[in-house]
């Protein structure tokens, strides 16, 4: 049986042309600075320019009770966790893209949002799917919690059962 898999909008999504015109971009300042300071420093500009975009880049998929997070922070390598086990969901502002991230602590496990605005798509899925799918006593930012009282009744959760009253 296959379960349904919705990925969340975080992290930083770049088109396809903007994709090409960025490399062109590099590719122009790496030969530039090759040429008038030498090859050291332009494979310098050339490996900082091409690893530059990946801080802002994250990856999360709901897939059922258990959450996939994939980022620079975990090395491109996916991180699987099941809603039970997350303590609490917190937010916490941030003036780059949207993004969610796992932290140990002494609490326990925490699913922390990390964005803006905490009425983002991304956090309002992310708080409803630990609602329908956590632990009863999972701790929900009050932010959170705002941005899911301020969602009309019936939204699309891509979830197998309905989730709008939760």
């Amino acid at each position: 049986m296959t379960r349904p898999v919705e990925t969340l909008a975080v992290g930083w999504r770049i088109g396809a042309f903007a994709s090409a015109a960025a490399c062109a971009a590099l590719m122009l300042a790496s030969a530039l600075t090759i040429h008038f300071a030498g090859l050291a420093p332009g494979l310098g500009v050339l490996v900082l320019g091409t690893l530059a975009p990946f801080a802002l880049w994250s990856d999360a998929r709901l897939e059922g009770p258990s959450i996939h997070l994939r980022g620079l922070r975990t090395y491109g390598r996916p991180v699987v966790v099941h809603a039970r086990s997350i303590d609490r969901i917190e937010y916490r502002r941030g003036s780059l893209v949207p993004r969610l991230g796992l932290h140990r602590g002494v609490d326990g496990v925490v699913l922390r949002a990390t964005g803006p605005d905490p009425r983002s798509e991304a956090f309002r899925h992310a708080a409803m799917w630990l609602l329908v799918h956590g632990r009863r006593q999972a701790r929900i930012d009050p932010a959170l919690l705002d941005a899911l009282a301020a969602m009309p009744d019936h939204v699309r959760a891509d979830q197998p059962h309905d989730a709008s009253h939760a």
